[in-house]
């Protein structure tokens, strides 16, 4: 990650890094990570494994490619597991931080739900108009 920017991701923190999912300008249900110098070295690359999957998980949540569908799949799997036998689970890596797993994974659900609600609707064909 550049110094200076910062990938989407999604909120539902807790604790010291209540303010580090912030919104992004422009595009609603967009979040904004901010990984600040304050934070280790070690909380900003476990921040920026956790945006990248976000990022992923919402940039190819409606590919319709084979690899986006992966990505999203990938991502989804990863983000969505409860896992913690792995050191770098998602449940593992939302711990470190402090962040509440069960939530960001609530949101994320409501995200793509919000979202493929919003597609659907943007495909529908108007028949009474023809």
């Amino acid at each position: 990650m550049r110094s200076g920017t910062a990938p989407h991701g999604a909120h539902g923190t807790t604790g010291t890094w209540l303010g580090l999912f912030k919104p992004f300008p422009g595009a609603p249900g967009r979040l904004l990570v901010e990984a600040s110098g304050r934070h280790t070295p070690e909380q900003r690359l476990l921040t920026a494994v956790l945006a990248e999957a976000i990022h992923t998980f919402q940039k190819y949540g409606f590919g319709r490619d084979r690899r986006s569908r992966r990505l999203f799949r990938e991502a989804e799997q990863w983000l969505l597991s409860e896992d913690i036998d792995w050191p770098f689970s998602c449940e593992n890596i939302c711990c470190a931080l402090g962040i509440d797993a069960a939530y960001l994974r609530s949101h994320l659900r409501r995200w793509r739900d919000d979202v493929t609600a919003m597609v659907t609707r943007s495909r529908r064909v108007d028949w009474r108009g023809m």
